[in-house]
């Protein structure tokens, strides 16, 4: 039987009512929600209309059906009911995707293991490679050779290619980014562990100079080192500045007596040769040696044939 009403509970009351049944002893089944226009837009109406039927096996009682309170308490619980069986479909389905990313994560891990492998056999080493789990979801893959200078290359050149490499790899299609370590004989502890000294003693430095101080250009990873080694210091803040590869970390004392910014290390002798190669005049600078003049001899086309001037 179809009933309707503004409300859904004033639909159900008057099927429960018809019917002369409780809630528990009915099917209740939603047909359509219709608004019907008033004159000229005004005094819209909401009509909704739904099927009330009695459950099999269930007689009819004579005793009176529940008020339309009792209906809107019933209709809360089950609303409450389903908000549950939602709450854990979402739940079920997040364990499921969160299985399939953890899948695909191990895929895109796997096949940056193997690509390492490869690399390692083109560059002729012999090495053993350790996967491992470290904090804030990072993966860390180590390499263990007895020739690890090859691996870790001139200044940590080599090593930080391949992490760049293998970084791109696992995080192939994926939305949130896993940070990748690739690691040599102890090589990134070392280099921390002196990058953390060097950031120290140049935040020192600055301080007493009462002027910025640029270090080296580092990779991304080394300058997360350096910000991170200086962000306790009250005394200084650091930024980075510049393009990758030539990128660097710069302290900057809370104090500065100038603006001006002063390079250290290797940074210091590179900056010194732009300077000097920017100089004006440089690539025309006039050379001390001798110019040579040679003066000009006659030659007859007869001599490369043994017939000279000379000889007649």
């Amino acid at each position: 039987m179809f009933y309707t009403g503004k409300t859904k509970e004033e639909a159900i009351q008057k099927g429960l009512e018809d019917l002369n049944i409780t809630i528990e002893e009915a099917e209740i089944t939603f047909i359509k929600e219709e608004t019907k226009k008033g004159f000229l837009g005004f005094g819209a109406k909401t009509e909704i209309t739904i099927s009330v039927e009695k459950k099999e096996g269930v007689e009819i009682k004579k005793s009176q059906p529940k008020k339309e309170k009792e209906v809107k308490k019933e209709l809360k619980k089950e609303e409450k009911a389903n908000e549950k069986v939602v709450k854990e479909t979402k739940k079920e389905e997040k364990k499921v995707a969160k299985k399939e990313v953890k899948q695909n994560n191990l895929e895109n891990e796997q096949k940056a293991e193997n690509f390492l492998k490869e690399i390692l056999l083109k560059l002729d080493v012999q090495a053993e490679i350790e996967k491992e789990y470290g904090d804030k979801e990072s993966v860390i893959y180590t390499i263990k050779t007895q020739n690890s200078k090859k691996v870790i290359g001139l200044k940590g050149e080599t090593i930080d290619s391949l992490q760049t490499l293998i970084s791109a790899i696992v995080n192939t299609n994926k939305k949130d980014h896993v940070r990748v370590v690739v690691d040599c004989e102890g090589y990134r502890e070392r280099r921390e562990e002196s990058l953390v000294k060097l950031a120290k003693k140049v935040a020192d430095s600055a301080i007493e100079k009462g002027r910025k101080l640029a270090l080296e250009p580092m990779s991304a990873y080394e300058r997360r080192v350096v910000h991170a080694a200086l962000i306790d210091n009250e005394n200084v803040k650091t930024e980075s500045l510049g393009k990758d590869p030539e990128r660097y970390v710069v302290v900057i004392p809370n104090e500065l007596k100038d603006n001006k910014i002063e390079f250290v290390g290797r940074n210091k002798k590179n900056k010194k040769k732009e300077k000097f190669k920017n100089k004006k005049g440089y690539k025309n600078k006039p050379q001390n040696k001798e110019v040579k003049t040679l003066e000009k001899k006659e030659i007859n086309f007869g001599t490369f044939l043994g017939n000279s001037n000379e000889t007649k």
